[in-house]
């Protein structure tokens, strides 16, 4: 689930240079600390750039996990500009930061079952909703935004159980993503676009319709330079079919447009460790490492 920002730039110069490192791990959070008390108050004496602030602090938050807190400006950042690129940007990060939250409580063993199926019904469809508007707002928005609405549509019809891995429900009724799927499936008929090839796309990756993701992701590419989640997504799909160098070049093809995303780089290296080309494999496990150095699974 990935938090969009606005093309707009904050005054404060600093502020986004500092975050930037700090997602890299090169900065500490005392530092990021000490700019955001700084940009406080430029956005105060610059109101007109105080959306842009409200959205950085909002990534500020999410990165050190209060997600609370990051929610909370994301929210206001909807009610703060009625500029419909701006607002499609504000509603994708009420999403991600909802999903953000559910994916961590996700995560911890210790949650009972009660817990955490209420806290699904209460962030989810909630999360749906607003990668819906969003999409509404700005059909031309990056793919992550509809990527992450249809898995929030998928996972607010799911169950899961504690410590369950993100992506694989216990059980998951797939009626509302089946209705999405076939209303792409028609307009296909009629006319193709990204939006509605990746969406049968994703929707067949989700029930684990390996050649058919394969075959529409294919399609979808074609048409449309935002490629990055399709490439991964496609790559994923390929190796579940055991089609293993097809795969590794599609990631290839991800990496090339998003070097430093750590995922890409560890299912390369599990492929090449498939085809027993050991160099290969601790070549990229090593890079994911590099990119993800708390990551205790690579």
């Amino acid at each position: 689930f990935v938090i969009q920002q606005s093309e707009v730039c904050f005054d404060s110069k600093d502020l986004p240079t500092v975050l930037d490192k700090w997602f890299l791990h090169e900065v500490s959070p005392c530092r990021v600390e000490q700019s955001v008390e700084e940009s406080y108050t430029i956005a105060d004496a610059a109101p007109a750039h105080r959306l842009d602030f409200t959205e950085n602090m909002g990534n500020v938050y999410l990165a050190s996990g209060d997600f609370d807190k990051a929610l909370s400006l994301f929210e206001e950042t909807t009610r703060m500009t009625t500029d419909p690129k701006r607002l499609s940007v504000a509603y994708n990060n009420v999403g991600a930061a909802r999903m953000m939250k559910w994916q961590t409580l996700l995560n911890q063993p210790q949650i009972s079952t009660e817990t955490l199926t209420t806290q699904t019904q209460a962030l989810v469809p909630e999360a749906a909703k607003a990668f819906a508007r969003c999409l509404e707002l700005d059909p031309n928005t990056p793919t992550s935004a509809l990527d992450s609405y249809l898995n929030a549509v998928y996972y607010s019809r799911s169950a899961f159980s504690p410590g369950s891995a993100p992506g694989l429900p216990e059980v998951a009724d797939t009626t509302e993503l089946d209705a999405i799927a076939a209303a792409a499936s028609e307009r296909i008929q009629r006319n193709e676009t990204f939006n509605d090839l990746y969406t049968v796309a994703k929707v067949a990756f989700l029930k684990g319709q390996w050649e058919a993701a394969d075959q529409f992701f294919e399609r979808a590419e074609k048409l449309r330079d935002d490629k990055k989640l399709a490439y991964f997504n496609h790559a994923y799909a390929l190796g579940q079919i055991n089609e293993v160098d097809r795969a590794i070049q599609k990631y290839l093809q991800d990496i090339r447009v998003q070097q430093n995303y750590p995922e890409a780089h560890q299912n390369v290296g599990l492929l090449y460790l498939v085809k027993d080309d050991y160099p290969h494999a601790i070549e990229f496990l090593s890079r994911a490492l590099r990119y993800s150095p708390n990551n205790l699974e690579i």
